[in-house]
């Protein structure tokens, strides 16, 4: 999920660099963000998407597994 589509969402609390604060579950949650190739921010592993998306394509994982 995008940063923007975040920011949308009725459980948004907070965006700060590379964290959003989150109240999906009922309780005060942070998820890591990262900004992709594009310029783009996205959340990682939001519990609140919709589609579920492929990122391992989108943010290959530090050791090239």
């Amino acid at each position: 999920m995008t940063l923007e589509k975040c920011k949308q969402c009725d459980s948004h609390i907070l965006y700060r660099d590379g964290f959003v604060l989150c109240k999906f579950h009922n309780s005060t949650e942070q998820r890591t963000t990262q900004t992709g190739d594009d310029n783009v921010i996205y959340i990682i592993a939001c519990p609140g998407e919709e589609e579920v998306k492929d990122y391992k394509k989108i943010f290959p994982p530090r050791w090239g597994k």
